[in-house]
């Protein structure tokens, strides 16, 4: 099969809207291996989700004048401020407790994976990504965690 980082290398298949979700999930799916591997008395390892924040660079592209009118006032009404974004992540380091740990959160509440996460499917993903990153971090004389 083919190489999950060298997909998410090559420029000709980016695309920003999907890089960011591909990027995304593969933070899940390695944060669960990872969770496997590091035991929570060592370290509580989780995925904090602070959500749409406005004010931020993100999903920066030129645009008329009408669609930033438009996504401002849209950020107005569904977007966080990023101090209510932070709060996500002071949650999850603080007051999450080792049930946490290895789970996505979001809203304060551990939230379900997605669906390709609970398939054969999803953990072949989880084994080829984590080997391909010990292959990368082996040129660093990282083995193994």
């Amino acid at each position: 099969s083919e190489s999950v980082l060298e997909i998410m290398d090559n420029p000709k298949y980016f695309d920003s809207w999907e890089a960011y979700k591909a990027t995304k999930l593969l933070l899940l799916i390695f944060t669960g291996e990872l969770s496997k591997r590091v035991p929570s008395s060592d370290v509580i390892i989780n995925v904090s989700n602070p959500g749409a924040c406005r004010g931020t660079q993100f999903g920066q592209t030129e645009r008329s004048m009408l669609q930033e009118a438009f996504l401002y006032a849209a950020s107005l009404i569904l977007a966080r401020t990023p101090t209510v974004g932070a709060r996500q992540y002071v949650d999850a380091v603080t007051v999450k407790g080792a049930e946490s740990h290895g789970s996505f959160i979001s809203e304060g509440r551990i939230k379900a994976f997605p669906p390709i996460m609970y398939e054969q499917r999803g953990s072949a993903l989880q084994d080829q990504l984590w080997n391909e990153t010990m292959k990368e971090f082996a040129r660093f004389n990282i083995e193994r965690v």
